[in-house]
């Protein structure tokens, strides 16, 4: 790999960070992008003015094209953010206006059993919409303390809009389903920019009306703003039917819905979605292949309604659809807040994430490994990633420089290839220091501005980024091991909940693919996460990313698709080592069968998993100091290249095993310099940073 010492050194802009700047100063904008630039930094993530009407007031409009026309003139790359603060998809307030039916949606269970006959009548509450479904079930009691739901006896009930009377005989159970507005105690009324009601993101009509007054004024106003843009930068959009501070408690535990649910649920299953709704809140294993049909089918509508709709706008228009999306640290979250977000993210030009534990000891590691994954299936190089420090900005504080250097290292490491940021810059060294005191964004809107970095340390934090973006452009981590991502197992589990806990089955996946997931990364060893689709293409081709692979790790499921399960027994029989870590599954996730794996598969401790032999995958051993995570990349030009990173405090060692003399070309990212080497020695990875090692022979 032929690297040109002169743009190593100073790389080019498009590899190097962009700031959030939401505001710009009044007069000297012009003058504000030279500071930007005269700081190292590559481009901008900016937006039409976000107070006053948004996109409805022609003076913001217009004060945003004169910024795009600056932005221009000065040779800064700028990104299009879509919304009046966040989350995206709700204008400020504007799409919702004189248009109340687009409101995002809840399903609430309201259930009355009874044990001896009785009259029933029921009338709708001042919170709700509208009755959606009623139906009556008998219940099994021959089981001492049981009663059990017979789901195969279900009685459709006759309802109005608001109110049902209904005869019970003895020991039977009333289900009513009643949609409400999806707002309080939301992510609506919990985040720091405002307490705007939200859109339904299951609609498209609202999203339509939301591209309708964000996106095609700005293009009026601005014409190819969007072609000439880097791409839009979309904030979080989210269903807003489960809530988020423990402290409170709800009467509504609520699914998310939409008028057309039931027919795209009997599009996709050929099923009737409303005898399975009280699947859907309650009962045995028996209500699983409903849940993760129905979950999966949301992650297909928001991906179309909402992700898609908007990028084939974008495109339409000359530009590219980015940005990130809510909770991406937690399947839990992938499945409450999308049904499954994967696939609302592959509908995306260029997937996103953001970061906002930004030291590398309260690291999310998995959020940039599942976002890997949605970037590999888009085909995009690599994907973004938004760095908020501001989870626990006090421990950020402490040594904000290297807090900022580890986290842009373990971010790169795992496919980020761009990164936008709020952890800002004291101007006060440009010129005659009129920015000192300038705000680039509403604090009220956005939270304090905390001016982390002098000029030196911003030159060097935008160069060592740059660096490590012009070195990996256009590469994947080449792995032989891939995790599975049992995301079936937190759909079969998840239901609605009156607080903002998601319970203890429902997060079982999580916590057991966060075991084996820093199993992994305690021995240094990279990795792919690999849903059902990815290992019925590995059956198929034994690759995945252009890497043979020889080994698949599964996290402890009792849940899992069929597909994914005739795929490893394809796999197994074929050679590939196939582990089970600490259980084996014992449904299957669409049928509800009960699978007997022992003896065809094996169950084996985390450590068991995780112990992978050198002959398969030569790795570096860290000899002394913290464990130093790596990745490896085959070049254009077809050489193996190691990216080593340290994310310790101190200094760690590492070296090779059974490397023999062959040059290198060692590459430092943070000095600049290129040296040449013998591989068969030891090498110093230097605290909170990281290094590049080419093999040249």
């Amino acid at each position: 790999m032929s690297i040109d010492k002169a743009l190593f050194m100073d790389p080019p802009a498009q590899y190097r960070m962009n700031p959030m700047i939401h505001i710009w100063p009044e007069h000297d904008s012009r003058l504000f992008m030279e500071a930007l630039k005269d700081y190292g930094f590559g481009g901008v993530v900016t937006n039409v003015y976000q107070e006053d009407g948004f996109t409805s007031n022609p003076k913001n409009l217009h004060r945003f094209s004169v910024i795009v026309q600056e932005l221009e003139q000065s040779g800064l790359p700028y990104w299009v953010y879509d919304e009046s603060g966040y989350p995206s998809g709700s204008g400020g307030g504007l799409v919702l206006r004189e248009h109340p039916e687009l409101e995002a949606k809840g399903l609430y269970m309201h259930r009355i059993i009874t044990y001896t006959p009785r009259e029933v009548r029921y009338r709708l509450d001042c919170e709700s919409d509208r009755i959606v479904w009623a139906a009556k079930y008998q219940v099994d009691v021959s089981i001492p303390q049981d009663s059990i739901v017979r789901y195969e006896t279900m009685q459709p009930v006759p309802f109005s809009d608001d109110s049902i009377r209904c005869e019970l005989q003895a020991c039977e159970v009333l289900y009513i389903f009643c949609q409400k507005p999806a707002y309080e105690g939301s992510h609506c009324t919990h985040n720091i920019c405002s307490y705007d009601r939200y859109i339904n993101v299951l609609n498209p009509d609202a999203v339509r009306r939301f591209i309708d007054l964000c996106y095609e004024p700005v293009e009026a106003a601005v014409p190819g703003v969007y072609a000439h843009a880097q791409a839009v930068f979309t904030d979080e959009p989210a269903l807003q039917t489960f809530y988020v501070r423990p402290y409170e408690q709800w009467p509504y535990a609520l699914l998310p819905w939409e008028a057309r649910l039931p027919g795209i649920f009997r599009q996709m299953y050929g099923e009737d979605l409303y005898p399975l709704l009280p699947m859907l809140f309650e009962g045995t294993e028996v209500c699983w292949p409903a849940r993760v049909k129905f979950y999966e089918m949301i992650g297909h509508v928001i991906g179309q309604s909402y992700t898609a709709q908007l990028r084939n706008w974008c495109r339409a228009h000359g530009g590219r659809f980015s940005g990130h999306y809510f909770g991406e640290e937690m399947l839990v979250d992938h499945v409450r807040s999308y049904g499954n977000m994967l696939s609302v993210q592959r509908q995306s030009d260029y997937p996103g994430m953001d970061i906002l534990a930004c030291w590398p000891e309260g690291y999310f590691p998995q959020d940039a490994k599942y976002v890997q994954m949605a970037a590999r299936k888009c085909g995009s190089n690599g994907f973004m990633a938004e760095v908020c420090p501001f989870d626990n900005p006090e421990e950020f504080g402490k040594a904000p420089f290297d807090n900022l250097l580890a986290t842009m290292g373990l971010n790169y490491i795992s496919g980020v290839r761009t990164t936008q940021s709020y952890a800002e810059a004291d101007f006060s060294a440009f010129g005659d220091g009129r920015f000192r005191d300038f705000l680039p964004r509403n604090q009220d809107m956005f939270g304090q501005v905390r001016k982390y970095f002098d000029r030196a340390q911003m030159r060097q934090l935008n160069a060592y980024v740059g660096r490590m973006g012009l070195l990996l452009d256009g590469l994947q981590n080449q792995c032989t091991t891939v995790l599975y991502f049992g995301i079936e197992d937190v759909q079969a589990k998840y239901t609605p909940k009156h607080d903002c806990e998601v319970g203890a089955q429902a997060i079982g996946c999580d916590l057991a693919t966060l075991r084996l997931l820093r199993a992994m990364l305690d021995e240094g060893r990279d990795f792919l996460f690999a849903d059902a689709e990815d290992l019925t293409e590995i059956a198929r081709t034994g690759r995945l990313g252009g890497e043979e692979i020889r080994r698949i790790l599964l996290p402890g499921l009792d849940v899992i698709r069929p597909e994914a399960l005739a795929a490893l027994r394809q796999l197994k029989k074929a050679g590939v080592c196939v582990l089970f870590a600490e259980k084996l599954p014992h449904i299957d996730a669409l049928s509800g069968q009960q699978l007997q794996l022992a003896g065809e598969f094996e169950a084996v401790s985390v450590q068991e998993a995780v112990q992978i032999p050198d002959a398969q995958e030569p790795q570096f051993k860290t000899l002394s100091g913290s464990i130093v995570r790596q990745a490896r990349y085959r070049t254009r030009d077809s050489k193996s290249m190691f990216f080593l990173l340290n994310p310790g405090r101190t200094e760690s060692v590492v070296r090779l095993p059974g490397a023999d003399a062959c040059r290198c070309t060692v590459l430092d990212p943070f000095t600049g310099t290129i040296t040449q080497e013998r591989l068969n020695r030891d090498w110093t990875v230097p605290a909170v940073r990281g290094i590049f090692i080419i093999i040249e022979e």
